[in-house]
């Protein structure tokens, strides 16, 4: 009996002690912190109130977290999100964008793009970039813009849509 109960014991270590082993040997999950900022401009056709943009965060294709914001013209905003996977980035989309009111003169936008990334394990700033394209709502349109950096790679791209 006294050799079953140390058999037992004994193997229940070394079964533990494997799992544990298992557990440490895990690579870790790398995270990024994400910030997009730009400025508000209210008053591109006409002088509406506000400027309204939704910030999409996505990881590896899918959105992680919606923002909607809005702003007076010439305010600045700065957003931040942490992300993992290796193709993070965010979507910029102006709100109120109808294609069906281009003719109207009337216009809001989100410009002077700033796009960095810093890895939250070593700090290191990967990307710290102006974005050279903007949003505007009126004449010719540029509604949505989507800036993806591939972590593998270290490679960022940006696409705008235009009306």
């Amino acid at each position: 009996m006294k050799k079953s109960i140390y058999v037992i014991t004994m193997l229940l270590i070394t079964f533990l002690s494997c799992s544990s082993d298992d557990d440490s040997n895990e690579e870790q999950q790398v995270t990024y912190n994400v910030e997009i900022s730009g400025k508000y401009v209210a008053q591109w056709c006409i002088d509406p109130i506000t400027s309204k943009v939704t910030i999409e965060f996505l990881e590896n294709g899918n959105v992680n977290s919606t923002i909607n914001a809005e702003g007076s013209n010439d305010e600045t905003e700065t957003f931040l999100k942490d992300l993992s996977g290796n193709n993070i980035g965010v979507r910029l989309i102006l709100t109120d964008y109808n294609p069906n009111n281009l003719q109207e003169g009337e216009g809001d936008a989100f410009n002077d793009l700033h796009f960095k990334v810093t890895n939250n394990q070593t700090q290191e700033v990967l990307v710290n970039e102006d974005i050279p394209t903007w949003l505007v709502h009126c004449g010719d349109i540029y509604y949505e813009v989507t800036i993806l950096f591939n972590a593998s790679t270290s490679e960022l791209e940006h696409e705008t849509l235009v009306n």
